[in-house]
């Protein structure tokens, strides 16, 4: 047996050890994270009340060298699809590696929601001295090819957004006129008055004048 079938052998043997095989149930814990069978921590969404109807699935998977996992996941019963992983370790041959899910969730409207993991773990062409115990099993009698799953679920709620009421536009404030405005008018000014007795007084002074010369 070389080195890395003996390393893959021992990380089956302690995920047998460690990990619990079937469904996987769980209400979301708001002090922390939640750890799943299969190697799954997730993130979120862990809170038990959220306040944003806009969340983000975020996990981490421990995996073992050699095994290659797919991860699926749904939201209230309705499948979604795949959660990508990511690697950012150091490259080379490790017994055990962290890599990283991240997957925008849609828009998930008020109240109660439930988020299932489907997680598939594949170890293909394993030619030990021993073949792998469980959980995994041989996809077929005799084959080199093994396989386990598993199915996670977190119970998570979204808080009623509110809108902020809409305080009412008053209505233009109308004047109306008084009676004594509307049946006023204007006094005509009595400098305006001068000009016309002068000029009634100097047709009069005309007048009698030309009487008195008449009279000559």
């Amino acid at each position: 047996m070389n080195l890395k079938t003996m390393l893959i052998a021992l990380f089956l043997c302690l995920l047998a050890v460690s990990l619990a095989i079937g469904v996987h149930t769980v209400n979301a814990d708001s002090n922390g994270s939640i750890t799943f069978a299969g190697g799954i921590t997730l993130f979120s969404p862990v809170n038990e009340t959220c306040n944003s109807n806009y969340l983000t699935l975020n996990l981490n998977l421990t995996c073992g060298a050699g095994i290659q996992f797919l991860l699926t996941y749904s939201i209230d019963g309705t499948t979604r699809g795949s959660i990508p992983l990511t690697y950012n370790g150091s490259a080379g041959f490790q017994l055990f590696a962290v890599e990283t899910g991240t997957v925008p969730l849609p828009r998930l409207p008020s109240g109660s929601h439930q988020l299932t993991i489907y997680e598939e773990a594949c170890l293909n062409n394993y030619h030990g001295a021993n073949p792998p115990g469980a959980p995994f099993k041989p996809t077929s009698p005799g084959s080199d090819n093994y396989t386990v799953s598993w199915t996670d679920t977190v119970n998570f709620s979204i808080a009623p957004v509110t809108q902020p009421t809409p305080s009412p536009t008053p209505a233009p404030a109308t004047t109306t006129p008084t009676d004594a405005s509307a049946s006023s008018v204007p006094e005509l000014s009595w400098l305006l008055m001068v000009p016309l007795l002068l000029f009634l007084f100097s047709v009069a002074v005309i007048v009698g004048h030309r009487k008195q010369v008449k009279k000559l």
